[in-house]
């Protein structure tokens, strides 16, 4: 599937969405898409009709037509029209997208996800400000927090137990992180 320019898709703000998950598989025979979620709410993909593929930059809608766990964080969807393993083998490892107004109310918790905490600022409890999340990498055994700090690249496991508070209003992140992690990249430069 091509997506151009001129598609009534980009005149839509990335914004209106929100992070979801990544294809990572696709059955080979089903051409069902393995859809790793990861929002705190999981059950937000069983409920939805639509869910966006971001394709050379731009969220495409695809109509849900079934969704299965896998496993907790894991599901499988099929799409409608779209049941040619070879065509929706392009999606893997594409970002899944949800529009905004198809998740829970604003001040509800539900749907809110890591990806939702970039722009904010990071504050360590001793080191004090890292500066803002630049970026969420997902990697196969661990996702970091990249952190510009004064130019400079921070990586920050993003482990639970570092979390001391989240404020959204502020757009504020307070960790407790090991000591020396910071400074790991700062005496590098």
């Amino acid at each position: 599937m091509s997506v151009s320019k001129s598609s009534p898709v980009f005149c839509m703000q990335k914004q209106e969405y929100t992070y979801l998950g990544r294809v990572i598989k696709c059955n080979r025979k089903t051409a069902e898409l393995s859809i790793h979620i990861n929002t705190g709410d999981p059950d937000v993909l069983e409920n939805s009709t639509w869910i966006f593929i971001e394709l050379e930059g731009a969220p495409v809608p695809f109509r849900v037509e079934s969704v299965r766990p896998k496993t907790m964080d894991v599901y499988l969807v099929l799409l409608e029209d779209y049941h040619d393993p070879e065509i929706v083998q392009r999606f893997v490892d594409s970002r899944v997208l949800l529009k905004n107004n198809d998740l829970a109310p604003a001040d509800s918790d539900a749907g809110f996800s890591f990806q939702d905490i970039i722009g904010f600022e990071v504050i360590d409890k001793e080191f004090g400000n890292v500066g803002k999340i630049d970026d969420i990498i997902e990697g196969p055994e661990q996702d970091l927090i990249r952190v510009l700090h004064k130019g400079t690249e921070v990586l920050i496991p993003l482990v639970d137990e570092f979390f001391l508070s989240l404020d959204k209003q502020k757009k504020e992140i307070i960790l407790d992180l090991p000591e020396g992690l910071i400074d790991i990249y700062l005496n590098e430069s």
